[in-house]
Formats: C-alpha cells, structure tokens, sequence
C-alpha cells in the first residue's frame, strides 16, 4: 500500500552543500515527533534537476494527484512546513519553487492528512 504522502529530498552534492542533509534530518524527527511515520514516506533522492535552488523538496499526495516543490528549504522552517502543509493541507506560497510554481499559485491542497497521530 501507497502511504497518503511521499517526500522527495534531493541528496545530490549541491544540495547537500546548501544544508539538505540538516534538512531531511529534521524532517525524519518533525514527521516523527507528530507521528505521521505511517502517513508519510520520506524518500531521499539524487539530483531533482533544480541545482542551484537547493535544498530541493517535492511532496507528492497521491490521492489528491498533487506534486508540490519547495526550494531553498531550511533546516528551521521545516517544522512549519510540516504544520501548515502536511497537518493543516496550505502549502507555504512563500517557500514554493520558484522555478515550478512561477506564480507561487496552484491548486488548493484539498486533503490534509488525517489526524490519526492525535490522541
């Protein structure tokens, strides 16, 4: 079975320069603390063909057949990210990729994640 969301966070040499692996860790603990491990899937990869704008994220939802691109992630944004664009379904217009969302619009994240990980 397909988890409801996959994260993809380019590894590659340039990314890594500008800070991705700080990234993708604090991503792995953010999505852990809020007990998201079974809705979403953090997959790192090589290069995402943005070098340059790294640190590169795409987040996919699967079931909403939406693919979003974040560039220039930093480590401290990250727990904002996963709060308002995985928790609360609005992806950060700010943080969007420039190169893949020109006009910083897109369509309207329509299905957040279920709230299993609150008790």
């Amino acid at each position: 079975m397909q988890t409801p969301i996959q994260i993809f966070a380019c590894q590659n040499r340039t990314c890594r320069r500008d800070g991705s692996t700080q990234v993708l860790q604090a991503l792995k603990q953010e999505i852990a603390a809020q007990g998201m491990t079974e809705q979403v899937a953090i997959q790192e990869t090589g290069c995402l063909g943005q070098c340059g704008n790294g640190p590169m994220l795409m987040i996919l939802q699967s079931a909403a057949r939406q693919e979003i691109w974040y560039d220039r992630v930093q480590e401290r944004e990250v727990p904002l990210l996963v709060k308002q664009h995985l928790l609360e379904g609005k992806p950060l217009a700010d943080m969007l990729s420039r190169a893949k969302h020109p006009k910083r619009d897109f369509p309207v994240w329509t299905q957040p994640l279920p709230p299993p990980w609150h008790s």
